[in-house]
Order: structure tokens, then C-alpha cells, then sequence
């Protein structure tokens, strides 16, 4: 079921009201989130894009792909949500990050080539079942980094994606004991009332192809990703985009490991 046209009558007030309030970008993103519930004539199961991709993506959106299932139930939505005061702009205090986490992550304060620490956040993601019903609940750190010409990365870090199996990459770099994967990916943002081609279908059935709902019209971004895993830690270095090269974002992402 998707969400009333009253509601977003009330997000744009609520987003009105804290305009004003000084708070990281990727939170005010979060205000302007919008959860739809729809299925798609034709199409995949519904599922609510991860919130680490709406930090580089600054969109609220719907994934239309396959379920995936998990011990004690089928996953369909990923809902992510964060304190609109618990953004941390301090670098220092990432041990208190941490301990709302319940466990140790590695960051950077500065990356080689000019991205330095914007903010970061513990945000904690329900996922849901087709009825809605909580299947599981997890927490996340996802830290914002900016550079001088104000383009940005995200970098978030989990335990709940910790040993699953990695997709097929583009690219690996190898570092001591630890592995590399970069992935890019193609996202194609439609109105909630678009209705899907047969191309669309066809795409959606790629690992590199996703579609989801949260624009105006019709939008096509490139998604660079480079994700690894240590100590029982998922991480995922994002962004959109860019005009960095897979050497480049392999690179960047091996800074936080040395």
C-alpha cells in the first residue's frame, strides 16, 4: 500500500520547519523521506533502497528487486531511519559512535585525495516481510566525507552483511589479507506511477541494474562502490557519479585499512 498524498503534505511542512537547523545534509535527506509500498505491474517485489545508498544518492527510494530471505523470514524492505540530533560532526568521538553500535569499525579522518570527514551516524534498519511485520532489526554507521569542490562519499559499515557472499566485481585490489571488490552500478529513478518496460524488466534481472521509485521523472545515475569486509565488519565505500577511476576508489577505500 502506498503512502497518501496527505503525507507528503506533511513531509514538505516538516522539512519547511527544519530548514533552519543546522544538521548534515544526508539528515535532512532523511526528513525529506518518503516510504512507498508498491508493487509494480509485472515487476519484482518492492524493496526500500538501503539507506547507505541514500546518503551518496540524496533521494528516497524503493528498489524493485527480489526478495531476499533471511533466518526466521523473507526480507522485501530494508526501512532505515536516524535521529535528526544524532548526527556527529566531531571525528574525536568515534568511540561514542561505537558504542552505540555495539562494536568496533575503522575510519578515516582524511582521505589522500582531498575527502575529509564530514559526519557520521548510527542509524538503526527494520527489515520487514510483504505484510510489513518486523522480520529483523540491525544497526549501521554511515559517515559522510566532502571534498573542496563539495562532491561526496559515503562510507557505511555493518555486521548484518558480515560473511554473505560478495557479487561479482569489475575490479579487485588485493591488501595484505584483505580483498577489494568494486562494483558499478546503474540506477534508474521513475515516478511512483511509472510503469515498467519490457527493457526494464530485462535490466532489473542484471546484479548491476536497479530501478526505484523517488523522482519527478525518469533519472539515470552511476553508482561506484567498493565494499570489503574485517573483522566480522561489512564495509561499503559509495558514490555517485564520479569521475574517479576504479584505481582511484580501490585506492581510497585501502587507505582505511593502512
Amino acid at each position: 500500500m502506498s503512502r497518501s498524498y496527505i503525507d507528503r503534505e506533511i513531509a514538505e511542512v516538516f522539512r519547511a520547519e527544519v530548514e533552519d537547523i543546522t544538521v548534515s545534509d544526508s539528515v535532512k535527506r532523511n526528513i525529506d523521506e518518503i516510504l512507498f509500498e508498491k508493487e509494480f505491474k509485472g515487476g519484482k517485489v518492492v524493496k526500500l533502497f538501503s539507506k547507505k545508498r541514500m546518503l551518496v544518492l540524496g533521494a528516497a527510494c524503493i528498489i524493485l528487486s527480489a526478495s531476499v530471505v533471511f533466518a526466521g523470514g523473507q526480507v522485501t524492505s530494508l526501512v532505515s531511519r536516524s535521529n535528526l540530533f544524532a548526527v556527529c560532526k566531531d571525528y574525536s568521538k568515534i568511540s561514542k559512535q561505537e558504542e552505540k553500535l555495539g562494536y568496533s569499525v575503522e575510519i578515516v579522518e582524511q582521505f589522500s585525495n582531498g575527502y575529509i570527514f564530514e559526519s557520521m551516524e548510527v542509524g538503526k534498519v527494520k527489515g520487514l516481510d510483504e505484510a510489513g511485520n518486523v522480520v529483523e532489526t540491525y544497526k549501521e554507521l554511515d559517515v559522510d566525507y566532502k571534498n573542496e569542490l563539495g562532491e561526496k562519499v559515503s562510507l557505511n559499515a555493518d555486521q548484518r552483511n558480515a560473511g554473505r557472499d560478495f557479487r561479482t566485481p569489475v575490479q579487485t585490489l588485493e591488501c595484505g589479507e584483505t580483498t577489494f571488490y568494486y562494483y558499478l552500478d546503474t540506477y534508474k529513478f521513475v515516478p511512483v506511477d511509472y510503469e515498467l518496460t519490457e527493457e526494464d524488466r530485462k535490466n532489473m534481472e542484471r546484479e548491476d541494474y536497479e530501478i526505484s521509485t523517488g523522482s519527478d521523472e525518469v533519472e539515470i545515475n552511476m553508482m561506484s562502490s567498493v565494499e570489503w569486509e574485517r573483522n566480522n565488519v561489512r564495509y561499503n565505500l559509495l558514490a555517485i557519479d564520479t569521475e574517479m577511476t576504479a584505481d582511484e576508489m580501490l585506492e581510497m577505500a585501502s587507505e582505511i585499512i593502512q
